[in-house]
């Protein structure tokens, strides 16, 4: 192969046409810049799965109101509230069965389902 791949017509021999380094500096610095910012978001996430909420409000272990743990947690509160609401239905739900007066082992589906 005369000449080679690299020659550009017109140069002399030896010189060859490459990259300037100039496109490598610039290069570099974007990495950089995106290592550094890839770096922050990190630290960031970091230093929000830390405190994980906001405390409106001090719990301890004696708190026992839900009130005062929906401040903290107003999603969970929610769902804990339309759980706890005894609305009838037309479906019934758990009121279709008839009260159990005397316990568990005196129903007898619980007798021969776990006997």
């Amino acid at each position: 192969m005369a000449g080679g791949f690299w020659r550009i017509p017109g140069m002399g021999r030896g010189e060859v046409r490459g990259i300037s380094p100039w496109w490598f500096a610039a290069l570099g610095a974007l990495a950089a810049i995106a290592a550094a910012s890839l770096l922050v978001n990190i630290l960031e996430r970091m230093q929000e799965a830390r405190n994980p909420f906001y405390r409106v409000v001090e719990i301890t272990e004696e708190t026992e109101d839900p009130a005062v743990w929906g401040k903290n947690f107003p999603l969970q509160y929610d769902g804990y509230r339309r759980t706890v609401d005894s609305m009838r239905t037309r479906f019934g739900g758990s009121e279709a069965l008839p009260p159990n007066r005397g316990g568990m082992w005196r129903a007898p589906s619980w007798r021969r389902t776990r006997a």
